[in-house]
């Protein structure tokens, strides 16, 4: 009975520690490991620049291709965010979905 038990608990713990291990993010078919550092450097970058740090962005990436999406305030900050991408070690282009929620009041304006 004790030696039953002993393989019973053994197994038990085998398969908690499949369980435990198989429990990963998973990833679709062409997404890499290389793509899940790009995202969060990216996503790092993005957030140290003071005008993004309350941007609504998610970034993606797929083989080296970082899509952007989400709300930003302006015209620079879209911009903005492409250019920090697209500056990432490893980012092959950027899809540049950002979507701006208010419009310049005129083409001389500058942030400052």
């Amino acid at each position: 009975m004790g030696r039953e038990l002993s393989w019973a608990f053994c197994g038990l713990i085998i398969l908690m520690a499949f369980t435990l291990f198989s429990c990963t993010t998973p990833r679709s078919p062409g997404r890499t490991e290389e793509d899940e550092l790009i995202v969060a450097e990216v996503m790092a970058r993005l957030r140290s620049e003071p005008s993004l740090r309350q941007a609504d962005i998610v970034v993606e990436s797929e083989q080296g291709v970082v899509t952007l999406r989400g709300i930003v305030d302006d015209i620079i900050d879209r911009n903005l965010a492409e250019s920090i991408a697209m500056r990432v070690e490893g980012v092959k282009s950027v899809r540049n979905w950002l979507e701006v929620r208010k419009r310049a009041p005129s083409i001389f304006f500058r942030r400052r």
